[in-house]
């Protein structure tokens, strides 16, 4: 009877122990900050949460973004940009070195959401080695005037604002997650 009971401990503790490397695998790819702080014990067991429908979101933000605006050309505002910076001159061309891509990288955040491409700011800093070969990529990107679509391709992830307002699509605001990529080339270029 011992050797009974053993033996089904030992086949629940194998399936717990699956469910647990189950759910750590699945909070790996899809956010690796709350694996992380997970195995720390910073993060308690919480159920996802409520989001709005996928129609309704569509539609409130379709509504907002796909109404063409036409904005004022000639505003006041404008004209004195304009003579404020009319004697700046032609600026130099820029040249991307490794040096450049790892001032922009030691800036990055490590776990913020990542892009389409689910690569984190971490593994840029971590990987040095790459830097040289991304000097070189992203300075034929900029000589070609050409940037691959994958680069700029991102996803959009909605943030509820407040929860005692509920689901309603209008209560929740949208973060726009773009490549790595992307953000150390428009980091040399704010640079």
């Amino acid at each position: 009877m011992k050797l009974k009971i053993h033996s089904s401990a030992i086949k629940i503790q194998k399936s717990e122990d699956r469910k647990l490397q189950f759910h750590q695998n699945k909070l790996f790819r899809s956010n690796q900050s709350n694996f992380y702080d997970e195995l720390n014990g910073k993060l308690s067991d919480r159920d996802d949460p409520q989001v709005p429908k996928a129609k309704e979101a569509m539609k409130f933000w379709s509504d907002i973004w796909s109404k063409p605006e036409e904005h004022a050309k000639d505003a006041e505002w404008l004209a004195r940009v304009k003579r404020k910076l009319g004697n700046v001159g032609k600026q130099e061309d820029l040249v991307i070195d490794v040096d450049a891509v790892r001032s922009v990288t030691r800036k990055l955040s490590n776990w913020k959401a990542p892009g389409s491409d689910g690569v984190v700011g971490f593994w840029f800093k971590k990987i040095s080695a790459l830097h040289d070969v991304l000097a070189t990529k992203l300075q034929l990107c900029l000589t070609s005037g050409k940037v691959p679509l994958w680069m700029v391709k991102g996803r959009t992830v909605l943030i509820q604002k407040d929860p005692k307002k509920g689901i309603a699509a209008s209560n929740y605001r949208p973060i726009a997650c773009l490549p790595i990529m992307w953000k150390v080339l428009t980091g040399i270029f704010a640079d």
